[in-house]
């Protein structure tokens, strides 16, 4: 059938911009808001430096993908469903 007028290939989870600021805890980023402000030059003169060519969006695109079993596999350990089974 093909993709549709204005369809997504693929789902954005966390943004090129966002990654900048956020904090790898393992199993999820920590992505804080950017309410503190937009001190730009924060990174263009104090040398809070990033090289922004090694800072991708995190996507389904770029990100391993569960098959159905592997979904499955994964809910299972999770707390709320081990108390309901």
């Amino acid at each position: 059938m093909g993709i549709r007028a204005g369809e997504k290939m693929h789902e954005t989870l966390v943004s090129r911009e966002e990654r900048f600021r956020a904090i790898d805890v393992g199993d999820y980023y920590n992505i804080p808001s950017e309410s503190q402000g937009l001190d730009y030059n924060k990174y263009l003169l104090r040398g809070d430096n990033f090289d922004v060519d090694k800072v991708d969006a995190y996507t389904s695109a770029n990100t391993r993908q569960l098959n159905l079993n592997q979904t499955i596999k994964l809910l299972l350990t999770l707390p709320e469903i081990q108390k309901e089974i």
